[in-house]
């Protein structure tokens, strides 16, 4: 059984819309879908449409059980909600109730974190990658600014990040910012009245037992401003972390314009183009598809070529990602995969399996390796050891300079055929045979 979306607008007649990339990728990644582990079928149920895409859905396996959801036009197959039951959807479906249209939304205006009445008690820390965010550490360090109405604060959630009070008028509340992996949004929503309020959010020096550290991660807010906007699913530009590098370029370059790249933990990045399907497994903003690396929820051979940077480390099983990335991946297609191999620990409590080439090679023994390199330098594994080391502080920073001065000289002299020894992350491209 199955569900079609008619997308009736007011006048019974579907809207006259071009599809953007972001509703191409939607509609081509619902054709790839099938239940995750099982392989069968699924059913999705549209039940709010905007544009040319669906907005909000519940994804069922053929015999009626929930298994993902769309949320916010977001595929997500690891939080797919509990309240949705088939046989009701149906009815409402049949009976012309569902889908409803929601081609409006709430329009907010945001304040960003270096807007001119956002006040800081310490100077705040820039992210090297990312201008969206600053770090804010140092316990009763404050950030204040005066808001009123429906405004929500835009912060990220990390393994570095401590327990913040946010007070405003009477309200005073403690906030939790730890997260094991990565930065995490964190949004909070504050009721403020129609008057102005001075809001206040404070470091209190505390911080969960996991945490490495009490900073806040705090990119502004904003605010509804009571006006409704046009609302299309469109995929917005962006790189935090990892780059999109001339080796994904060539790869995407070589997808046909009807096809598909899944990034596997592609996390906080995003490009406007409908052959690229973002898969990560934490609630980030910017991924198409929410879903299990090891259980892969798309079809055999559902796409024409996969890439991964800086991922595999973090999964408990890469040899069955490995698996599942070869069983989506068309006969002919290609894959670019780049694994940690001599890197310190990161993401702590994420981090398990560093790999060198044949590992590498062992986890995607399905495919056909055509090519190897790896990122090699003494300078940068050094640097990133005195980081997380603590020697920061400890040895005398002119002495630690003079050694990362040497080691990049060294690096100069390596040999090519020497430099897999020592690489930090190794990189192979692989072909699934015809």
């Amino acid at each position: 059984m199955n569900f079609v979306a008619t997308f009736p607008g007011d006048d019974g007649a579907a809207p006259a819309l071009s599809a953007t990339p972001g509703e191409a990728a939607q509609t081509r990644l619902l054709a790839a879908l099938v239940c995750p582990s099982t392989n069968e079928p699924v059913v999705v149920v549209p039940l709010v449409v905007a544009g040319e895409a669906i907005k909000e859905g519940a994804i069922f396996n053929p015999a009626g059980a929930l298994v993902g959801r769309i949320a916010n036009f977001q595929v997500d197959f690891v939080r797919p909600g509990e309240t949705e039951r088939f046989d009701f959807l149906r009815r409402q479906t049949q009976a012309g109730r569902l889908p409803q249209r929601g081609d409006f939304a709430p329009e907010w205006v945001w304040t960003r974190h270096d807007a001119p009445g956002v006040a800081y008690s310490l100077a705040p820390i820039p992210l090297d990658d990312d201008d969206e965010l600053v770090a804010v550490d140092g316990d009763g360090a404050t950030i204040v600014f005066v808001a009123n109405g429906t405004v929500e604060l835009q912060l990220q959630a990390h393994p570095w990040s401590g327990i913040i009070e946010v007070g405003y008028g009477e309200t005073l509340r403690r906030i939790d910012l730890y997260r094991a992996h990565m930065a995490q949004p964190n949004p909070v929503v504050l009721e403020l009245g129609a008057a102005p309020v001075r809001v206040q959010l404070r470091l209190t020096g505390e911080r969960n037992p996991l945490s490495m550290g009490v900073q806040c991660l705090f990119g502004g807010y904003r605010r509804l401003t009571g006006a409704q906007t046009l609302l299309r699913h469109v995929k917005r530009p962006k790189v935090r972390g990892a780059e999109f590098n001339d080796d994904f370029q060539q790869l995407l370059a070589g997808v046909p314009d009807e096809g598909l790249l899944l990034d596997i933990g592609g996390g906080n990045r995003q490009i406007d183009d409908p052959r690229y399907i973002n898969l990560d497994y934490a609630d980030f903003a910017e991924p198409d598809l929410i879903g299990d690396a090891t259980k892969l929820p798309l079809r055999d051979g559902a796409v024409d070529a996969v890439y991964s940077s800086g991922v595999f480390e973090h999964l408990t099983d890469p040899i069955g990602a490995g698996a599942e990335a070869t069983r989506v991946l068309k006969p002919g297609g290609r894959a670019v995969i780049g694994w940690a191999f001599m890197q310190p620990i990161h993401s702590e409590g994420h981090h398990f399996y560093n790999a060198t080439p044949w590992g590498v090679e062992n986890a995607f023994r399905g495919l056909r390796p055509i090519r190897r390199w790896n990122s090699t330098s003494f300078e940068f594994l050094v640097r990133w050891g005195v980081d997380v080391s603590g020697l920061r502080g400890q040895a005398p920073e002119a002495e630690i300079e003079s050694v990362l001065e040497t080691l990049r000289r060294w690096d100069g002299l390596i040999p090519e055929s020497q430099k897999p020894y020592m690489a930090s992350s190794v990189w192979v491209e692989f072909e699934k045979p015809i």
